[in-house]
């Protein structure tokens, strides 16, 4: 007999909540109609104001009553007393952006528990700002058509799209079931490491069912990351691997860097089939170039150009350690000297 839960499951698929895109587009037809009303207001406002200036006496003015919203927003938002706690923006798209911002009554969220949040979101030409009941938020990432994925500590996930007037929250399947790799999912990284697939028709959160441990945030033809193990109980032993997965669910690996822990850095890359990753040692400082040439001993580049079918490994030189450290892979590297095929 089926167990409670998986009863309980199948009724939350029953009961499935309005598709994602017909929420924007009755968001949109409410704003058309506030935009209708806010003009006859305006009309009539103007008229009311003109009988009143040119009949008798002068009108007694009363202030206007301070926004409510408008004040948190500038209490938290970009404030000199708040911090900026996450940012991201959509790849290969600057202006499509989003912002999350704390402010604390204390010194800093772990000495205070009055700590308040805002995000904005900037896309569709639009602009919206959500003030949060709550710090302690832990990813922030680009999904889709302007579409921004939240999550709190607390494995609470968000949708923010800015042309709705709420962040839209996803139902969470993670304890309940992993979903296979196909063509067309929409994928982030949420908590515990995971990497999540977003169903905006359903408005859920599941994992992924794939073993890497860390991901790129490209997303081109296929899904890559790299998978790191230590195999010896003593940490002697290591072993890293480049991983990813096809549309069509096949998967394929390649090996980084065995016998020595090092640093792997997955490059940001302009082209839809090519997987990138820097090698190098660890402890190395990619965060100061200047730095980083001073320590720097050895650094190799491992690139496919078609989706893991053939890889060539390169050697880093020095003068591109900034773009190791930005993660960007630098426009010579066909022409640094060849390690192996």
């Amino acid at each position: 007999m089926p167990d409670i839960r998986s009863l309980t499951l199948q009724l939350e698929q029953r009961l499935e909540p309005p598709v994602f895109d017909d929420l924007v587009e009755v968001a949109a037809r409410r704003r058309r109609a506030r935009r209708s009303f806010v003009g006859v207001l305006s009309l009539v406002v103007a008229v009311a104001v003109a009988l009143s200036t040119f009949g008798p006496g002068r009108p007694t003015t009363l202030p206007a009553a301070p926004n409510v919203h408008d004040q948190q927003v500038a209490d938290i938002f970009r404030n000199p007393r708040g911090s900026l706690v996450l940012e991201t923006e959509a790849p290969g798209e600057p202006s499509v952006t989003a912002e999350l911002w704390t402010r604390c009554n204390g010194t800093s969220p772990a000495t205070s528990g009055r700590c308040g949040s805002a995000v904005q979101v900037v896309a569709h030409d639009l602009t919206r700002t959500w003030v949060l009941p709550s710090n302690g938020y832990v990813r922030l990432d680009f999904l889709s058509d302007g579409r921004f994925y939240l999550e709190g500590a607390d494995g609470r996930a968000q949708v923010l799209d800015p042309r709705l007037p709420d962040p839209v929250d996803l139902r969470d399947l993670r304890s309940h079931a992993f979903v296979r790799p196909r063509p067309g999912l929409t994928t982030t990284r949420c908590l515990g490491g995971l990497l999540c697939v977003v169903d905006l028709a359903r408005r859920t959160v599941a994992p992924l069912d794939v073993d890497n441990q860390h991901w790129s945030a490209d997303r081109g033809s296929v899904l890559w990351g790299y998978a790191d193990t230590f195999t010896d109980p003593n940490g002697v032993d290591f072993s890293y691997e480049a991983r990813w997965v096809e549309p069509d669910g096949s998967r394929g690996r390649h090996v980084l860097a065995t016998r020595e822990p090092v640093r792997v850095v997955m490059c940001d890359v302009s082209t839809a089939d090519t997987l990138a990753y820097y090698v190098v040692p660890v402890g190395w400082e990619g965060s100061d170039p200047a730095l980083a040439a001073s320590t720097w001993t050895h650094g190799t580049l491992h690139v496919s150009t078609d989706r893991g079918a053939g890889w060539s490994v390169r050697q880093v030189p020095v003068t591109a350690v900034g773009e190791v450290a930005d993660s960007r892979l630098a426009e010579d590297w066909p022409s640094w000297p060849q390690v192996r095929p």
